[in-house]
C-alpha cells in the first residue's frame, strides 16, 4: 500500500520518504510510552517521550541493512542489557559506534581484535546515522530543545570472541571490509531505478521537470496506480514501482539522489529544490536557507552519490 503527501516539487517518487517521515512525527512507539509512563515522573515525561521516541527510531534504523545490519545486533543487545532506558542504549550504541571509528583510524581494521568493534567501525556508515539522527531529531520535534543523551552505561567488548582464534581475529581485514561495502552497495534494482531516474534528470531541460512535477503532482491526487507513474516519468515499469516502494531510509536515499543529479544536470535547480518547503520535511531548519540544514543535506548528497557511482558504476 502506498502512503504519498502532496509535494511542490519535482517527482512523486519521493513521497514515500516525505509521507514516512511526516506520519513518524506524530507516533511515540509503544515500547517507549510504556517505559515512560512506568518511571512515575509526570514532569519529566514529555522529554522522556521526545528523546525515546528519536532514540528508539535510531536503534531500528542501525539494525537496517542500509546501515549495520546483523552487525548491530550484539552491540545493541549488550547496551540493553546494562541499560535502564531505550534512550540510554541508543547512547551506548551511538557512542561505541564513535569510537569503533577513532579506533580503526588508529589502528586500522586489521588491528582490530573485538569483532563486535570490527563490524561497527565504518566511517561512512557511522556519519550516515550520525547526520540522519541530527536530521530526524529536528524533524521529530522542531519546535523543542533537547538532546539524546545523559547518564549510560557504555559498551565495553564482545562477551565472547566468536570468530576469533589464539593468533587473532577470523576474518580477515579485507573479508571484513568487503562486508561493509556489500552492507551498503545497491543492488541491481537499485542501480536500474536509480540509473533511470537520473536519465530523465539529464534529458529533460528545466521547463520540461517543472511541467513533469505538474504531471505526477495529477497523479498522485487521483491516486493513480504504480504503472501510470512510471509511464509518465519515463522509466520501466519494475523501476516504478521501486521508487515507490521502501523504507524509510530508501526514501532517505532517494531524496539524496536526486540532489545529486540535479546537482549534475541542471545545477541551477538544487538550490530551488533544497529551499522548497517540503524538501525542509527532511530538516525544518532548511527552510528559508539555515547554513546548518543545508550542509548537512550537501553532506548526505555528497554520500549518496559515492555510494551510487561506486556500487552502480556510474561515471
Amino acid at each position: 500500500m502506498r502512503n504519498f503527501r502532496t509535494l511542490s516539487w519535482l517527482t512523486l517518487a519521493l513521497a514515500t520518504a516525505f509521507s514516512s517521515i511526516a506520519s513518524a512525527q506524530g507516533a511515540i512507539p509503544k515500547a517507549v510510552i510504556e517505559e515512560c509512563s512506568a518511571a512515575g515522573n509526570a514532569s519529566k515525561l514529555p522529554d522522556c517521550l521526545k528523546k525515546g521516541a528519536v532514540a528508539y527510531e535510531m536503534l531500528e534504523i542501525a539494525r537496517s541493512k542500509a546501515y549495520y545490519g546483523t552487525s548491530a545486533a550484539p552491540v545493541i543487545e549488550i547496551c540493553s542489557a546494562q541499560n535502564e532506558t531505550i534512550a540510554s542504549t541508543w547512547t551506548c550504541f551511538q557512542i561505541a559506534a564513535e569510537k569503533a571509528v577513532e579506533t580503526r583510524k588508529l589502528i586500522g581494521l586489521e588491528n582490530i581484535t573485538d569483532i563486535c568493534v570490527s563490524d561497527i567501525s565504518d566511517p561512512d556508515t557511522y556519519t550516515k546515522l550520525y547526520d540522519l539522527y541530527q536530521v530526524k531529531r529536528k524533524a521529530r520535534f522542531p519546535d523543542s530543545l533537547f538532546f539524546v543523551g545523559g547518564l549510560y552505561q557504555p559498551f565495553r567488548s564482545c562477551p565472547e570472541q566468536q570468530g576469533k582464534t589464539e593468533s587473532g581475529p577470523a576474518q580477515t581485514s579485507d573479508n571484513l571490509k568487503l562486508q561493509s561495502a556489500k552492507s551498503s552497495a545497491f543492488d541491481a534494482n537499485a542501480c536500474a531505478a536509480y540509473g533511470e531516474l537520473e536519465q530523465v534528470i539529464a534529458s529533460n531541460s528545466a521547463d520540461d521537470l517543472k511541467v513533469l512535477k505538474n504531471e505526477l503532482k495529477a497523479l498522485e491526487q487521483k491516486s493513480a496506480p504504480e504503472s501510470e507513474f512510471a509511464d509518465t516519468l519515463g522509466v520501466s515499469r519494475k523501476s516504478g514501482t521501486y521508487l515507490l516502494s521502501g523504507d524509510e531510509s530508501k526514501g532517505m536515499t532517494t531524496v539524496a539522489l536526486l540532489g545529486v543529479f540535479l546537482k549534475a544536470h541542471h545545477p541551477g535547480l538544487l538550490d530551488e529544490f533544497l529551499d522548497n518547503p517540503d524538501v525542509a520535511t527532511t530538516g525544518p531548519a532548511i527552510e528559508g536557507g539555515n547554513a546548518v540544514a543545508r550542509a548537512i543535506m550537501f553532506s548526505l548528497i555528497e554520500k549518496a552519490g559515492e555510494r551510487y557511482r561506486v556500487s552502480c558504476d556510474a561515471s
